[in-house]
């Protein structure tokens, strides 16, 4: 979506030549199984998680990888699989020479799970940042993305962006855009979700709380209860809603 209107100005104007894949904007989640007991009664689950450049869709290999005391890096194909605790929220650290710092906060249930998501290049921001006429400002968080999508993480077998979900922080930003694929740019400027994810840009650093106003059917539930956003990283959040 996004990154497909992107593509596109950015062939017109002879600023990249990358070709998009047939990814969504915030990658894809699937349930692979049934969590497993691996010893000292903590139930985990396998987390297989991919990590794709923004703009050209190719894998990141060799990102480090963190969730709390355990670290892992990615394969040839973006790959780190993590035994993860079941039914907990977690933070996925990541850092990479070329790319900023970046944070991944979501909920995990009890059974395995495959995704991908999207890791922007330093480049890649400093350019998306240009066509949008936005300054990147290094003492502020540099986008802080909330994805929401329908499906039950403790037992999912498929997902779908949620639209309609209005969004509002209690810290400082430049600007909210939501993904928007009848916009020429990929986005529109607002805080509600139009069916992908919703960016705020240069958001003020320290803990930020959320409230989610969903459309009338739905409710979200698995929103983390505490985000750091720290000066001049990525973070991405994504929430889990379910219909009434």
């Amino acid at each position: 979506m996004i990154r497909h209107a992107l593509l596109a100005l950015l062939a017109l104007t002879a600023c990249n030549n990358t070709t998009p894949d047939t990814g969504s904007a915030a990658g894809d989640d699937t349930a692979t199984g049934t969590g497993d007991d691996t010893g000292d009664d903590i139930e985990t689950i396998t987390f297989t998680f991919q990590l794709l450049e923004f703009l050209s869709g190719d894998p990141v290999a060799g990102v480090a990888l963190t969730v709390g005391d355990d670290t892992y890096t990615s394969d040839d194909d973006g790959i780190a699989e993590m035994a993860l605790p079941s039914e907990s929220y977690v933070q996925i650290d990541a850092t990479h020479d070329g790319f900023p710092a970046a944070h991944y906060y979501r909920y995990v249930g009890s059974v395995d799970w495959g995704t991908d998501r999207y890791y922007p290049s330093d480049a890649t921001l400093e350019l998306m940042a240009g066509m949008l006429g936005l300054t990147p400002d290094t003492s502020k968080g540099q986008v802080l993305g909330i994805t929401p999508l329908v499906c039950d993480p403790t037992d999912a077998t498929s997902c779908y962006f949620l639209e309609g979900l209005a969004i509002t922080l209690d810290l400082g930003y430049q600007v909210a855009l939501a993904e928007d694929s009848s916009q020429a740019t990929g986005f529109s400027v607002t805080n509600e979700s139009m069916g992908g994810s919703v960016l705020f840009v240069n958001v003020d650093p320290g803990t930020v709380n959320a409230t989610l106003t969903p459309p009338s059917g739905y409710s979200c539930d698995y929103m983390p209860p505490e985000v750091e956003v720290v000066a001049s990283h990525y973070h991405e959040v994504t929430v889990f809603c379910s219909e009434d």
